[in-house]
């Protein structure tokens, strides 16, 4: 988003990081993420209205994971997630983990990780 890449090359690339992920996988078990939206404590040269960016790159994993039969994970992060609004902070990294944690699980038959002790 910094560099202004454009929704094509987005695209391109995307598709590229499936296609190695199709190869590396068992049984298709691969899911998608989407890009967390920028916070508004987000530090420059990122900026709140980048987030216009962010939703066009998310809805075009939404169309790739369609074409490709792959689900996606959208986490639900907040300000104290990340460090300069960009990059997770431990608790953001604790929470993403949690919620591809319970989204597994919940395939498996779990509710959450905490159904587990």
């Amino acid at each position: 988003i910094k560099d202004k890449t454009s929704l094509n090359d987005f695209i391109i690339a995307y598709k590229q990081i499936i296609v190695k992920a199709k190869l590396m996988a068992v049984n298709n078990n691969i899911v998608l993420f989407k890009i967390p939206r920028f916070t508004k404590e987000v530090f420059y040269p990122y900026t709140f209205d980048m987030n216009t960016q962010v939703d066009a790159y998310n809805t075009a994993i939404e169309d790739l994971a369609t074409q490709n039969e792959l689900r996606t994970i959208e986490l639900e992060l907040d300000d104290n997630d990340f460090f300069a609004g960009v990059h997770f902070s431990a608790k953001g990294s604790n929470s993403a983990a949690e919620q591809l944690s319970n989204f597994i699980l919940k395939d498996k038959g779990f509710e959450s990780s905490s159904n587990l002790s």
